[in-house]
Formats: C-alpha cells, sequence, structure tokens
C-alpha cells in the first residue's frame, strides 16, 4: 500500500497541474490494507481524459472516455479516472465510497 499511495499522491499532483481539485477515492482512500487499483476523481476540464493518459508510467490505456479512463501502469497498478463536474464532486465522492463499502 504505501508504493500504491505514494503514486496516487503523484499522480494527483500531475493531475493538479490541469485542475483546481483532484481527490483520491476508493480503498486507497479508507486506508485498506490491501487494493486493487487507485480510484482517482476530479472536477472537470477540457482535455483532462487526454492529460490523464499522458501519465509519465502509463503503460497501457485500458479505457478513455470523456467521464471515465483507465490506465496500467509501468508497475502493474491499475489507475481509474472519474471526471466529475464541479456540481457533483462531493456527492460523487461520497456515492463512490460508500457504493464501494457495500
Amino acid at each position: 500500500m504505501p508504493e500504491a499511495y505514494a503514486i496516487a499522491i503523484d499522480f494527483k499532483k500531475y493531475l493538479e497541474k490541469k485542475t483546481k481539485q483532484v481527490e483520491i477515492a476508493g480503498s486507497l482512500r479508507r486506508f485498506k490494507e490491501s487494493i486493487g487499483d487507485v480510484d482517482i476523481l476530479a472536477i472537470a476540464n477540457k482535455g483532462l481524459a487526454d492529460y490523464f493518459i499522458k501519465y509519465k508510467e502509463v503503460k497501457k490505456v485500458l479505457a478513455k472516455g470523456p467521464t471515465k479512463s483507465s490506465v496500467m501502469l509501468n508497475n502493474g497498478l491499475q489507475i481509474d479516472f472519474k471526471n466529475n463536474s464541479k456540481r457533483i464532486m462531493g456527492s460523487s465522492l461520497k456515492l463512490f465510497h460508500r457504493k464501494q463499502r457495500a
């Protein structure tokens, strides 16, 4: 988990260059001992999905769309990204957290 957390923080800083709010979500946000992937939510910004997939450690783009994208990093870690409007960012983060706990 420490390696995944460090990568998530680096990815967050990377995305913050292009948008105002980025949040780490899912099991990493809940400090679970094991995680399957890293989930990141951000406030929508034109071109952010394209910027997301250009992160320096991306090995493979698994999915890319205007609101959701997913990549596999060189170390095998999967990063899932959701692009939200500012209006629903807080609700989306709460909903995402609640769904993952169920």
